[in-house]
């Protein structure tokens, strides 16, 4: 019983760990940072539901959207094109991918840098700034979450191979203690040096396995501040700084209007989930394995 209480304490902080780190990744690629919502010029702003929306456009550190009018196509019910007004076309939307790095090649550049704003990542200084914060914190959070889940794992293994020791360790110890047995039966002072010897191992066993848990558990508390900081920036720049933001005027000869830009599920659910489930596989490594007796280290 005791055994499975054990390996059932080593199992949670590697289940957290595992989905922290899965949210971190689907956090950091999603484009679903920032969205926003347009819609037709005869809808009323109390009429804007998700039924309702032309499209919705998204935007991340490395993913941005635009959209686009696809050609011949109008929003008439009517198949003939007859309709009361079929002068609405039909949207769609691109979304491009950026590298975190590179001149001229992330999601926001300077206009000295793009000649040609095809994508629309022309931004100024303080946008650009908060944008790759905000995508490099996020990349540097996901990876001391990821050393964190590989830790993690390492100690899972070596806790299983002490709870459940393989047969050729049980062979290996029932043979130990005979020549144990043996050894104290021919002198006193035997005896005395293997137990020694054996004292020695588990300590140096502990030090190692509960340094290792002392660097994990850095490893996560440090992912979960990037994490979070990565979310600061994120909302100063895709909801504070990002261009119109809360102008609900029209564009496009005024045939379109679009709400503000809001947090996606990817700022505001998935990075929360990233670093909420790394909090617990922290609480939970310290609950399974010890850390390191300061005392004795120092």
């Amino acid at each position: 019983m005791a055994r499975l209480i054990r390996l059932l304490f080593s199992t949670l902080p590697l289940i957290f760990s595992i989905l922290a780190f899965s949210f971190s990744i689907v956090s950091t690629t999603s484009r679903e940072w920032s969205q926003q919502t347009t819609y037709s010029s005869q809808e009323k702003a109390t009429n804007w539901t998700e039924d309702n929306a032309l499209y919705t456009i998204y935007r991340s550190p490395f993913v941005l959207c635009s959209s686009y009018i696809v050609p011949s196509t109008t929003n008439s019910s009517d198949p003939s094109g007859n309709d009361d007004d079929p002068t609405d076309p039909i949207f769609a939307v691109n979304c491009t991918n950026f590298k975190p790095y590179g001149f001229a090649q992330t999601s926001c550049e300077l206009a000295i840098a793009v000649t040609n704003d095809t994508y629309g990542q022309v931004g100024d200084a303080r946008l650009c700034q908060q944008i790759h914060y905000a995508g490099n914190f996020a990349i540097a959070g996901s990876v001391f979450l990821g050393l964190g889940l590989l830790l993690t794992m390492g100690m899972f293994v070596a806790t299983m191979h002490v709870v459940f020791p393989t047969r050729r360790k049980q062979n290996d110890a029932q043979q130990a203690r005979a020549d144990e047995d043996e050894a104290a039966s021919k002198a006193a002072f035997t005896e005395s040096t293997v137990h020694v010897e054996k004292h020695e191992r588990r300590r140096r066993r502990f030090m190692v396995m509960s340094s290792i848990n002392f660097v994990l558990v850095m490893f996560l508390v440090v992912g979960i501040l990037l994490t979070v900081v990565a979310q600061f920036y994120g909302i100063l720049a895709f909801i504070q700084s990002s261009v119109n933001n809360a102008d609900f005027a029209t564009k496009g000869g005024n045939k379109t209007q679009h709400g503000p830009w809001i947090q996606g599920r990817a700022l505001s659910v998935y990075a929360t989930l990233g670093w909420a489930f790394a909090g617990l596989a922290a609480v939970g490594a310290l609950s399974a394995w010890r850390l390191p007796k300061w005392d004795r280290v120092l």
